[in-house]
């Protein structure tokens, strides 16, 4: 899942309008802030509803590509630790059970420098499903996950995906600005 998730997550900096089409099928499957997946009857319930997704389309449809993020396997390390800290107790957000941040996490393996992040998705099981939910960032102020994954300052990423008490399934991305 991981080098999937890589590829679209580049694929999503370098060629953002590819992801167009796929949200623009979404639409028509919400019902005020209810959203029907292909092929599942279970209703979704979105803070925002259809507007998100059109939001969505309309920022991918004018941002200018960036360069693709170099894999990091230290950085992949730090994503990891957080699932497996969390998964079992279901636990949720950026902080470990042991209080450590995202940055306490990646400096376990690197040297940070620059700025650095972290994106988590829960509850989505494959790898497009986990960047659109993120890129939409339905009823969060601010779209931080969107500006983390178009982030030019960011050069390496990491991630690790694993199962989740709660939601199932959770994805940890972690973002580093330097090459050093």
């Amino acid at each position: 899942m991981e080098n999937d998730l890589f590829k679209f997550h580049n694929e999503m900096r370098t060629n953002p309008t590819s992801f167009v089409a796929d949200l623009e099928e979404m639409l028509p499957r919400f019902n005020g802030k209810m959203y029907t997946r292909p092929n599942d009857p279970v209703l979704l319930s979105t803070n925002e509803g259809a507007g998100a997704i059109q939001e969505l389309i309309d920022f991918l449809k004018t941002v200018e590509p960036l360069k693709a993020l170099e894999w990091d396997d230290n950085i992949m390390k730090a994503a990891k630790d957080h699932i497996l800290d969390m998964a079992p107790s279901g636990a949720t957000g950026h902080t470990g059970t042991d209080g450590s941040s995202p940055f306490d996490r990646m400096e376990r393996y690197t040297k940070l420098e620059g700025s650095s992040g972290e994106n988590i998705s829960y509850g989505q099981g494959s790898v497009r499903e986990v960047l659109i939910q993120l890129a939409v960032d339905d009823g969060v102020a601010g779209r931080g996950h969107r500006k983390n994954i178009f982030n030019p300052a960011f050069f390496k990423v990491g991630s690790w995906s694993g199962d989740h008490k709660t939601y199932k399934h959770s994805t940890v991305i972690a973002y580093n600005g330097s090459f050093g």
